[in-house]
């Protein structure tokens, strides 16, 4: 260990509650082999969480009676209202058991251990650290997730317009609640419109990655080699096919092969994580999303570390790669108008593409690997000084576009609202360049 080094050795930290992406679960492992105590709440038997075997040293509470929880909750009705009062009864122990025996709190998405988040603010005056992750959907204005169509259909427009002007209003007062209370945010630069204060910028945080987890026997590895010859193999994984583009994506897949590109195409959709895995082991090229505010989300991640080259459609990757620099130059970044330029760029030119899957798996085992992203958080937990271009100043996001559909049919969804409940049902502050990039356009 080296002086500068964050010793966070006996320090015991608390994370949860829920095991949102698998990230507490990870981050706990990472920093209990650095020697913190780490505990993980998880009553919500979240659909990625790592389970009690893959912790390591650090422990998981709440993953055998979720099951019985989650069986009542998912039955509804009386045994559904019951389940709901065990969940918070059992989280109401935690929240007393922490007080005497965690120093620090991570705190990821929108959970609490309390109604109310009224956790936070008996950590705070408690002399608590506390630290809130989010992972974007919890954080991004409403407004820009999604497709919104109620809102841009004239028969139901005023009704649609006010509902989701109420769940914007509901999630920034939400947001702003649990930042108030935390020592350090951990967000989205693209994500953090409502944000009051400096945060850190998630990605150079990161997602803990374990390399053993996608190591390759020979077996595998005979079949991930590529093929000298035939069709390229693609891979198309949408967990949510209007969100991701997929209609897009496919249209452009039709049109290379009519343009006599030989493409060996593959859409999964519901599969188990295991059949994804197999088939990312033996794909050429991923095609992950279209309308992405992240270069390595979940699924991108996966295919990265199996060194697959990664193709990501999005608007922000000009602001993104301002506040980020050369050394998260991963996948191969595009504009979503931009897609068959590119698509057929990878197809064409393999090892170049292959050069980019190795350059993605290399970031995945270097700089995301769980040792380095336990090093970097070992920062936050203590409170020492972090580098100045880690901050991000929500007062400095211009980027409006969110995630899951064209700028156009954002201008228009954007648009409306603000035509029913005026600027102000954005949430935006003023001064914000958002604010001004859609004022400039004419929405507001």
């Amino acid at each position: 260990m080296t002086d500068d080094t964050p010793d966070i050795k006996g320090m015991r930290v608390l994370l949860g509650p829920g095991d949102t992406a698998s990230f507490p679960t990870r981050l706990a492992r990472a920093l209990a082999e650095r020697g913190a105590h780490c505990w993980v709440v998880d009553f919500t038997q979240h659909r990625y969480s790592a389970g009690p075997g893959k912790l390591g040293q650090a422990r998981l509470w709440g993953a055998g009676p979720a099951r019985f929880i989650g069986g009542l909750i998912a039955r509804g009705g009386p045994a559904g209202s019951l389940g709901s009062a065990l969940k918070a009864i059992a989280q109401f122990i935690v929240f007393i058991w922490s007080l005497f025996r965690a120093d620090a709190f991570v705190f990821v998405s929108s959970r609490s251990l309390l109604p109310g988040y009224l956790d936070l603010p008996i950590y705070r005056l408690l002399g608590k650290r506390v630290i809130r992750v989010f992972l974007g959907t919890d954080s991004r204005p409403r407004y820009m997730t999604g497709w919104h169509h109620q809102v841009l259909d004239p028969a139901g427009q005023a009704d649609a317009c006010k509902k989701l002007a109420r769940r914007v209003r509901r999630q920034r007062a939400r947001v702003r609640w649990m930042s108030r209370w935390a020592d350090v945010v951990v967000e989205n630069p693209l994500c953090g419109h409502y944000q009051q204060r400096p945060f850190i910028n998630w990605f150079h945080v990161g997602f803990p990655h374990d390399p053993a987890f996608f190591e390759m026997n020979e077996e595998r590895a005979e079949r991930a080699k590529p093929q000298a010859a035939g069709a390229v193999k693609i891979l198309h994984c949408p967990s949510n096919p209007e969100v991701k583009g997929t209609e897009r994506i496919e249209a452009v897949i039709d049109k290379l092969k009519a343009d006599g590109v030989a493409i060996d195409y593959t859409r999964i959709t519901g599969m188990p994580h295991a059949e994804v895995l197999r088939h990312l082991q033996t794909c050429d090229l991923v095609i992950d999303e279209l309308y992405s505010d992240s270069p390595m989300a979940g699924f991108a991640s996966e295919a990265a570390a199996y060194g697959r080259p990664v193709i990501v459609g999005g608007y922000g990757w000009e602001e993104l790669h301002q506040r980020l620099g050369e050394n998260f130059s991963v996948n191969w970044l595009c504009r979503p108008g931009e897609l068959e330029r590119v698509a057929r760029e990878a197809i064409e030119q393999p090892e170049a593409a292959r050069t980019i899957g190795e350059q993605a798996r290399a970031f995945m085992n270097g700089y995301w690997h769980q040792p380095a992203v336990a090093e970097r958080f070992a920062k936050l937990l203590i409170g020492g000084p972090v580098p100045e271009d880690w901050w991000v100043d929500p007062g400095s996001i211009r980027y409006w576009q969110g995630l899951g559909a064209t700028d156009e049919h954002r201008r228009a969804v954007i648009a409306a609202l603000v035509a029913a409940g005026g600027v102000g049902a954005l949430g935006l502050e003023p001064g914000q360049p958002v604010y001004a990039a859609i004022r400039d356009w004419g929405a507001a």
